[in-house]
This record gives structure tokens, C-alpha cells and sequence, in this order.
């Protein structure tokens, strides 16, 4: 059985409706991506997963557990975490306060050390920055801090938003190599929604390409790169 299943999941704001008769799902330990374009609907598909939007028809199931219509802190608890899109950190609380802030809950709080110390051997400038505000860190830097604050929150999902967005070619680089060390080394599965689609796929065990709200594709990097739609669509070939 898989680790998170979503079946036929409708969801959006109010009377809109966003996504379209979604389903996928995540196995143990697996790296997953969702690709489209920018306003395909894939924010609003991993906000639902994460309780911030209410669904409207379909099935979310992780760990056995149906989760539709528990809220964001139920789902947190749960043990799925969300690294979202502009990072949304605590900009005038430290580099530790803020990692402190993902380990609030009991669970988590009892691994606090070692989560710390694991975050810290992943980002080894957010040590050597601890005591300083998150608000005058660079933009790369402030990437490490949102996925650190998730990894100290004990996830056994962790969901990231376009964790590309604006950074540097180099720390994307350092980004993606520590979504793959926090896979090999924590086994945490982990949800990417991406629209760097070879980087992405460099990383990815498989992938859905959204469209429009619907999930128009699915398949391993291989044959996503392979498929013709997807070439034209987003590779320019």
C-alpha cells in the first residue's frame, strides 16, 4: 500500500474549482514530482493536501488514514510537513528560533537535538548563521532555513513548492542535493512541485505534469523526458 494516496481530488476557492478529478500517489522512502507550467493548479493541489483548502470531492489517504476534511494542524500532526513557495519564515526571530518553531509539537520536540544537528550537517551555513536574523540571510540561504524548520518538525511526507523559485544555479544545485541527502538519510518521502523540469526529474523516482488543474501525464523521468508533449511543451523541442 502506498504511503499517500489522493483519489479523485476536486478542490479550489469557494465556488471555483482549481483541480480536476486529481489522482496519485507516494510510496515509502519515494521521490515524487508534480510539473506544469505556472498556474496549472499545482499550488492549490499541494494546499489541499496540507489542509489550507477544503476538498471538494475525492479521497486524500495517508498511512491508512483518510484526511479530507481534517484541518492544516491535524495533517501537520499527521506527519506531513510543507516547505512553501516564498518560504514565509519569521524574519525578525533567529536562524534558531526559527528551527526551533518547526519542532513544536511533542514528537518532534523530543528529537529536537538530533534533527538539529542533522539540519546543521545538511546546511552547514545555517550553523555558522544561528544567531542571526532569518530576514538577513540571502535568498538561498533563507531556502535552507524553510527546508530545515520542515525537516526538524519530524516528517514522514515533506512537501516542497518550488523550491527552485528565484535562486542562483549553484544553490539550486545545493538544494536539490540535499532533498536527495534527506531521502538517503532520514527516508522521508518527499513531494516536489517543480517547474524546472529536468532538475526536478534529475531527482525524481517519478512524476505527474499538471495541466490546466487536471494531471494530463504520469510516468518515471525517463519517459517523461522521452514523451513528445512533454518536449514541446517545456523543453522547447
Amino acid at each position: 500500500m502506498s504511503l499517500f494516496e489522493v483519489c479523485n481530488l476536486s478542490a479550489g476557492y469557494g465556488d471555483l474549482t482549481i483541480v480536476w478529478d486529481a489522482s496519485f500517489s507516494i510510496d515509502d522512502n519515494e521521490i515524487v514530482v508534480l510539473l506544469g507550467s505556472n498556474g496549472a493548479g499545482k499550488t492549490t493541489l499541494i494546499e489541499t493536501i496540507v489542509g489550507l483548502n477544503k476538498v471538494k470531492s475525492g479521497k486524500m489517504i495517508f498511512n491508512g488514514v483518510e484526511l479530507q476534511g481534517k484541518d492544516a494542524a491535524a495533517i501537520a500532526e499527521a506527519g506531513i510537513t510543507l516547505v512553501p513557495q516564498g518560504r514565509e519564515l519569521f524574519a525578525g526571530m533567529s536562524v534558531l528560533e526559527n528551527l526551533y518553531l518547526g519542532s513544536y509539537l511533542k514528537g518532534p520536540r523530543s528529537k529536537r537535538a538530533d534533527s538539529l544537528e542533522f539540519v546543521f550537517s545538511l546546511f552547514p551555513k545555517l550553523q555558522e548563521r544561528s544567531q542571526q536574523k532569518a530576514g538577513s540571510l540571502s535568498g538561498g540561504e533563507q531556502q535552507m532555513l524553510a527546508i530545515g524548520r520542515a525537516i526538524m518538525s519530524d516528517p514522514k511526507l515533506l512537501v516542497l513548492d518550488e523550491p527552485s523559485l528565484g535562486l542562483a544555479p549553484l544553490i539550486v544545485d545545493t538544494v536539490f542535493q540535499s532533498i536527495l541527502q534527506v531521502r538517503q538519510e532520514k527516508k522521508i518521502s518527499i513531494l516536489l512541485v517543480e517547474q524546472n523540469l529536468k532538475k526536478a526529474l534529475s531527482v525524481a523516482d517519478r512524476g505527474y505534469v499538471v495541466e490546466s488543474g487536471r494531471i494530463v501525464l504520469e510516468g518515471n523521468p525517463k519517459e517523461l523526458l522521452a514523451n513528445e508533449h512533454v518536449k514541446k511543451a517545456y523543453l522547447g523541442a
